[in-house]
């Protein structure tokens, strides 16, 4: 008990330090590995103390134990487990302007030639997860930058120049769909559906073939102050999209028109659940995180569930088959970013990795969540 004690001492102190992206991170190679732990059944004839729990046969202390980290079964893969979370590793030493992108087993990220996460004269680079070490340049990147990725072709949203560009991942070789003749408005995010795209900006949301043809305005945004926010999903009909400072979730019909809410269960004048910040499509729902909340909304109509509440701002998210994983950022604390877990199952959130001074989003490849520090390094902890 008495280390316990103390260990709540020590983290409570270690946390004061801004000088590291995470409390007590620790700076070793990512080609050390590791194996995920097999499944632990729970042997009930084993006795342990109240400082340690069963896992199969033996007791361990989960707050410290690399196989069964914060849960039996639960492997750090290698890393360090502490206060029963994973320690996340440095996978990447590089200038990044902080979003990641999973690419089979490579990590497509933005590199920058200093901490200026924005600077103009970035450069789109794939880093191979396996080899731990590997990039390779796949040409500059503008400011702002978002990426979809079907098959082996990327189409970005950039900014400085404003434009669409579709991108060879595999040869380099990327063509120009569409450019903008001003920098405003910013273009937001960019989603793919059958041989269409699909962007918002901040003044409208916008569609295009996917060989640059066809270019429309589906929808002029009046509602709110800021115009479209980053949320958009798009079915076989509509186009679905929030609004940067408004609490509403609209859609427009894949021809354009007026638009329509589509989620009528929120109020302008609740500001803290405004933003709509990520959508992200769960079978036959939508889900869509606010500020303060995660929602889901059916595809076909009918009441909005609200599932979740986060703590502040919501960061880009990614899924596998069982789990969705976002970033959580404390805008007031510039030490207080967090990765969390949500299970669509059970409608539970937890904890992956708290203590992080910022991350633009989270990317999925194999066992391992990637993410990356504003104008710093690429890093990665367990699932």
């Amino acid at each position: 008990m008495l280390r316990r004690v103390l260990g709540g001492i020590l983290l409570a102190a270690l946390s004061l330090c801004a000088c590291q992206v995470l409390i007590g991170i620790e700076e070793r190679s990512v080609a050390d590995g590791g194996n995920d732990a097999s499944l632990v059944f729970e042997d009930a004839s084993v006795s342990c103390d109240a400082d340690t729990t069963r896992c199969g046969s033996a007791c361990v202390d989960t707050e410290f134990s690399g196989e069964h980290c914060g849960r039996c079964g639960h492997s750090c893969l290698g890393a360090v487990c502490r206060f029963g979370a994973c320690v996340p590793e440095v996978a990447l030493e590089i200038r990044s302007s902080g979003a990641v992108w999973a690419y089979g087993h490579e990590l497509l990220l933005r590199s920058v030639p200093g901490t200026d996460s924005g600077a103009a004269d970035g450069t789109l680079v794939a880093f191979d997860t396996l080899t731990t070490r590997t990039t390779r340049p796949l040409g500059r990147a503008g400011r702002y930058l978002d990426v979809e990725i079907e098959g082996d072709e990327a189409f970005l949203i950039e900014h400085e120049p404003t434009q669409v560009r579709r991108l060879n991942l595999q040869t380099g070789a990327s063509a120009v769909l569409y450019r903008q003749p001003n920098l405003d408005p910013a273009f937001r995010k960019i989603v793919i559906s059958g041989d269409e795209l699909f962007w918002t900006t901040r003044d409208d949301v916008r569609a295009m073939r996917r060989d640059g043809t066809g270019y429309r305005i589906l929808k002029t945004v009046t509602e709110g102050s800021f115009g479209g926010s980053p949320g958009l999903l798009v079915d076989s009909s509509w186009v679905y999209f929030g609004i940067e400072d408004e609490p509403l979730i609209m859609a427009v019909s894949r021809d354009g028109g007026i638009g329509q809410v589509v989620d009528t269960s929120r109020t302008a004048p609740e500001k803290g659940l405004q933003g709509a910040a990520i959508a992200m499509r769960w079978e036959d729902r939508m889900l869509w995180w606010s500020y303060k909340e995660i929602r889901s909304l059916p595809f076909d109509g009918g009441a909005a569930l609200s599932i979740a509440t986060t703590a502040e701002v919501p960061h880009g998210g990614a899924r596998d088959d069982r789990y969705v994983y976002f970033g959580d950022v404390f805008k007031s604390d510039g030490n207080a970013a967090r990765i969390l877990r949500y299970d669509p199952a059970t409608r539970a959130v937890t904890v992956v990795v708290s203590g992080l001074k910022d991350l633009a989003n989270v990317a999925v490849v194999g066992d391992w969540l990637y993410y990356a520090a504003f104008g710093g390094s690429v890093y990665r902890v367990a699932k």
